[in-house]
């Protein structure tokens, strides 16, 4: 058997140390009257055991179950060997959201981020502002998850957006917020957002010069650009600047997809932004 396994067989090396041992075991427990080992150097695994003689028939009896043991290690060391990498991590749960745990375990998942949310609204006592928005300004959930990515696009300054990590910046937004603002203020401010944001993706305008602007963005696919058409109607809605340079901003961005749409444009949209603040500023 010894022979056999390790000289005929292809195994992992730490295999062939398990035979290894379980082999000598056996020498060394069973006892010998006679043996010769023939040492080739140049051939240093050429061993000749064919002259070991047993004492009794116990030596078979430990053969037989040092057999069984080597198998059985083996078999051990490949279900170890098979298994991922388990790390386990003791922590103390009872001033520990559920939420927040079980987002944290499963952050790597695709994860209901609008329920998630939901949860979190519910714990504050504002769950049923929330519902009043969703009621009356979105439809479905592609467009809540569109209008909380632009939001936080414009609250937080991101480049891009990780719409995985949806519930964690609204967490984010709220926990900030609250220490300056009570939270029936706060989802104030979301709802007037929300409302701008339907007006944005509905084209609902009395202006028909605003009006024909979006028409002109939609057609030209400037969803990329309502996270900063949403910052820019607020401060419109604020009274922080003209109709007339909204209406000139909105055809700068119209002008810029229809270009982006029909040639290769080198300028990137946060490139235009600096132009547009620009020219906020000087009006």
């Amino acid at each position: 058997v010894y022979n056999y396994i390790n000289g005929r067989c292809v195994m992992n090396k730490r295999i062939i140390k398990i035979v290894d041992i379980v082999f000598w075991c056996y020498i060394l427990l069973s006892g010998f009257r006679e043996f010769t080992i023939n040492i080739d150097f140049s051939e240093i695994s050429s061993i000749d055991f064919s002259k070991l003689q047993f004492i009794d028939f116990n030596n078979i009896l430990i053969l037989f179950g040092l057999i069984l043991g080597m198998f059985f290690l083996i078999f051990i060391y490949i279900i170890f060997t098979m298994l991922k990498k388990v790390s386990v991590t003791l922590v103390e749960t009872d001033n520990v959201s559920k939420r927040n745990l079980y987002y944290k375990l499963n952050g790597s998942r695709n994860l209901n981020q609008i329920l998630l949310i939901e949860d979190y609204l519910k714990e504050n006592g504002i769950k049923k502002e929330w519902d009043e928005i969703k009621q009356k300004y979105f439809s479905n959930n592609d467009d809540i998850i569109q209008f909380l990515k632009d939001f936080f696009v414009t609250k937080f300054n991101y480049k891009k957006f990780n719409p995985e990590r949806l519930y964690e910046s609204f967490v984010n937004y709220f926990e900030t917020m609250m220490q300056y603002m009570p939270e029936d203020v706060l989802m104030k401010r979301m709802k007037h957002s929300a409302a701008l944001y339907y007006n944005i993706l509905n084209v609902k305008f009395n202006s028909d010069e605003i009006k024909q602007a979006f028409i002109q963005i939609k057609m030209h696919s400037g969803e990329d650009t309502y996270a900063y058409i949403l910052d820019v109607y607020n401060d419109f809605t604020e009274g922080n600047i003209s109709e007339t340079t909204f209406v000139e901003i909105l055809n700068t961005i119209a002008d810029y997809l229809k270009n982006r749409v029909n040639s290769e444009n080198n300028m990137e949209f946060n490139e235009l932004i600096q132009y547009l603040n620009a020219f906020i500023t000087c009006k």
